[in-house]
């Protein structure tokens, strides 16, 4: 990859660079890790930050349909999204960046990731994953895995190894 350069009509924001990031939220160390560069990348970049929570039926949280619902999360009663969502908007409010929490129903977690994605104009999301060994083989989750299979989607693994 070669320098980034500066884009003189935009300001301060680089040419290339992601306008928008997609952050979907979990309580894991990885999913931290990647919280930081999010917000790193976006106050670098001047990029938008979009934090989202898919609920599903894995959490024990959705309706069980495969439908992605999309909404601007601006409160509720599930205590789970409010309390990540609270996290990581302090998080990013201490670097300045004043993100958008969104919330989508969908049985798969990567099926809504990547609606999301698409719907809002992502051009980079942000996964944190544990490296995990198969049988010798690196394994990066089946979420991670499927997002990898998307061409259309920029991604970035935060992945962190076993404890």
């Amino acid at each position: 990859m070669g320098p980034i350069r500066r884009d003189g009509g935009a300001g301060d924001r680089q040419r290339g660079a992601p306008r928008r990031i997609l952050l979907p939220l979990s309580s894991t160390v990885p999913a931290r890790a990647a919280t930081e560069v999010a917000v790193a990348l976006a106050s670098k970049l001047g990029a938008e930050l979009d934090l989202l929570y898919v609920r599903s039926e894995a959490n024990g949280d959705g309706d069980g349909s495969n439908r992605s619902r999309l909404a601007v999360y601006w409160g509720g009663t599930d205590p789970v999204a409010h309390r990540m969502f609270s996290t990581v908007s302090d998080v990013a409010r201490e670097a300045g960046i004043w993100p958008r929490r969104i919330t989508t129903d969908n049985a798969s977690r990567s099926a809504g990731i990547l609606d999301v994605a698409r719907r809002r104009d992502s051009n980079l999301v942000i996964v944190g994953v544990e490296v995990q060994d198969v049988s010798g083989a690196v394994h990066l989750g089946q979420t991670a895995t499927q997002l990898l299979a998307e061409p259309d989607i920029g991604l970035l693994v935060v992945a962190l190894g076993p404890r």
